[in-house]
């Protein structure tokens, strides 16, 4: 697979305002979608009537982040529109009980989502049998050791979130990821040191999350990225870059937000 280290960097003035917290775009080529669009509001019910329309027309929502008052969502068009379901609950436990509930129903959890003090569910209607795991724990070390220990049981994370004191993983069983690596950090150039290092290893970065003053970073290969590559910096001037990349036929993998 040929690889470069493209990284658009994006910093904002002044710094008072923005050094503590930064937004983070990942982006890749060689993803087997048509077209993308993205969206941004401060309003949860402007965020779900903006999903009903993409769904009408044959979009899917591939990731949901929330930070700093903001609702960020990206969604693909693909050949073959995936039917999907959306959740919104007051607690994790709640969002959790009714995940249970759609896996019967043959759902399959593809993010996971905290912001505006609900728990939000994005779900992906799959045919395979759903291999799913969802641990919430409430450290680092807890954390360490539930990735550990499904990896060794034959999964791949496929999600990190944080919210309210939890660490939420989601782990698969039928996925395309191969081998994986974490790394967790407390700051982003650190982070950004790592990722360029990862690169260099055959690996990409499938998810990035930030939470309790730790940025962890997931890296898997079996992607069939062909190039990935990151922009830094606030939401609205994220968002002026973004049409340039599809341009290019780079897509927006994730949106991630933190602090520096």
């Amino acid at each position: 697979m040929q690889r470069f280290l493209k990284i658009s960097f994006l910093f904002i003035l002044p710094l008072s305002l923005y050094a503590k917290h930064i937004w983070v775009a990942t982006y890749a080529n060689g993803l087997s979608i048509k077209g993308q669009s993205y969206f941004i509001t401060k309003s949860f019910s402007h965020l779900k009537a903006n999903l009903q329309e993409h769904w009408a027309e044959g979009e899917e929502m591939i990731d949901l982040e929330y930070g700093y008052h903001k609702w960020s969502a990206c969604f693909v068009k693909k050949s073959h529109f995936t039917k999907q379901t959306f959740l919104s609950r007051s607690t994790l436990a709640k969002l959790l009980h009714a995940t249970r509930k759609l896996y019967r129903k043959g759902y399959k959890l593809i993010d996971i989502e905290h912001g505006s003090n609900s728990w939000i569910g994005l779900y992906n209607k799959t045919s395979n049998k759903i291999l799913q795991r969802v641990d919430v724990v409430e450290s680092i070390t807890d954390l360490r050791k539930i990735i550990k220990r499904r990896w060794n049981s034959g999964y791949r994370v496929s999600k990190v979130e944080y919210g309210e004191r939890y660490w939420v993983i989601v782990s698969d069983k039928n996925t395309n990821f191969k081998k994986q690596v974490y790394n967790i950090v407390k700051d982003l150039d650190s982070m950004k040191y790592i990722i360029r290092s990862r690169w260099k290893q055959g690996y990409d970065i499938t998810n990035l999350e930030y939470g309790d003053g730790h940025w962890i970073g997931i890296f898997s290969t079996g992607t069939n990225y062909k190039l990935q590559g990151y922009i830094t910096g606030d939401l609205p001037d994220i968002a002026r870059i973004i049409p340039k990349k599809w341009k290019k036929k780079f897509y927006i993998t994730q949106i991630s937000e933190g602090r520096e």
